[in-house]
């Protein structure tokens, strides 16, 4: 007799990639999991997950990567074996912890890299396979070389698997005492050629997502992970929009639940952890400026007033200005630059702020992004004119309370 203590819904995919995770206990307090095709349409989706388990054993026998069998004949249902032991990402968070300058982190990257490129036997080139999933028309327009044509426009080859497992980020990686390191999900697996590189530029990038990057460039200072790793720069953007075209792939015709959340109830705002932040952060008034993801250098603020007037040099046609600030409310007065001839060019941006009314944002974690996007040919500088709002809590929570009301009287 088996207990479920454990089920995960995947269902915010196109019907054909739904599934259902469960994980139950036996009487002899052994686990089981399993997942399940949440319909018919997604039979195969579960099936094909079935032969490459065995496919990727037999091509993973030359690294040291194992992987989590499942069986089971009924159709649309695989058991897969519940692994205990540490995972990668585990590993890599205790290294970085280490007194050692970040030398015992790096070496485990370098490793993951190395096993990865033992089964990257093939040169890569582009099939029709990977353009419908990787190479989506609405994230590449190729009259501009943005898509197909940039894997040919670098100075290295590209090597690739002859099957490859694109979600071997590092909590999919689990180190247990008696097999070794197991990989536990093997679900978006394609026998098409993909970059290697890709798959560690995806793994690395969701590691380093939230608080972690800032920890990491602590730890590791100068040195550039992309670099450290070899991944070609003028990729960076293409693997970004090869990641937005696989989300896209894998929810086709599907709205995400969270997507209609948003879109119904609007935002919401932990009013616990903006006190907090508030509390405990200092006000700062600089900003990092980034460039594919790259930080280029510290901009700081010119104070006049209580406004701030930013310099900001211009590197590339987007950039991204990351503000670490103790209050939550903030005005952007103007974006702008002068070209030659002395005109005023404005520029664009978006930001991660939530607008309350005209030029004033608000951000529940006191994090601040700017995005500053196709910004014109000619201009070496943009002035950004904006305040950091002096706000209490109590102001922000009541001006939030009135654009809720406006919009209900607005039938919003």
């Amino acid at each position: 007799m088996e207990k479920n203590i454990y089920t995960k819904f995947s269902n915010d995919r196109s019907e054909k990639f739904n599934i259902v995770t469960s994980i139950t206990i036996d009487d002899d307090g052994r686990r089981h999991v399993y997942k399940k095709a949440a319909s018919k349409k997604s039979n195969h989706h579960i099936e094909r997950m079935k032969k490459n388990a065995l496919q990727l054993q037999t091509l993973l026998t030359s690294t040291a990567f194992g992987v989590n069998g499942c069986s089971s004949s009924i159709t649309g249902v695989a058991e897969l074996e519940f692994i205990q032991g540490k995972s990668f990402e585990e590993e890599l968070d205790e290294a970085l912890l280490c007194d050692d300058n970040g030398i015992c982190f790096l070496k485990l990257l370098s490793w993951y890299k190395e096993e990865l490129y033992k089964i990257a036997s093939r040169e890569f080139i582009v099939s029709g396979q990977f353009e419908e999933v990787f190479l989506s028309k609405d994230f590449f327009d190729k009259e501009n070389k943005d898509g197909t044509d940039s894997f040919f426009d670098i100075n290295k080859k590209l090597y690739a698997a002859e099957l490859t497992d694109i979600d071997l980020i590092f909590p999919n990686i689990i180190h247990t005492e008696k097999d070794g390191y197991i990989i536990i999900d093997y679900e978006w697996t394609f026998d098409c050629l993909i970059p290697i590189d890709f798959v560690i530029y995806r793994a690395l990038f969701f590691y380093l997502a939230g608080e972690r990057y800032d920890k990491v460039k602590k730890k590791l200072g100068t040195i550039d992970l992309v670099d450290y790793l070899d991944i070609p720069k003028e990729l960076l953007p293409v693997f970004e929009k090869m990641e937005k075209s696989f989300q896209q792939y894998i929810a086709r015709d599907n709205v995400p639940m969270w997507k209609l959340y948003n879109e119904n109830a609007g935002m919401l705002y932990g009013i616990k952890g903006m006190a907090e932040k508030e509390n405990s952060d200092k006000k700062k008034f600089e900003a990092n400026l980034y460039v594919d993801e790259r930080k280029i250098q510290t901009c700081k603020a010119m104070l006049s007033d209580g406004d701030c007037l930013m310099l900001i040099p211009v590197k590339s046609k987007n950039q991204k200005l990351i503000f670490n600030v103790g209050i939550c409310q903030y005005r952007i007065s103007g974006l702008f630059g002068f070209d030659i001839n002395g005109n005023i060019c404005a520029c664009k941006y978006r930001t991660n702020g939530n607008k309350l009314c005209d030029d004033i944002y608000v951000t529940g974690d006191c994090h601040i992004e700017l995005y500053i996007e196709d910004i014109p040919d000619g201009l070496n500088e943009i002035f950004l004119d904006y305040k950091i709002e002096n706000t209490s809590l109590k102001t922000i929570v009541k001006e939030l309370e009135s654009v809720a009301q406006l919009e209900l009287e607005n039938g919003e």
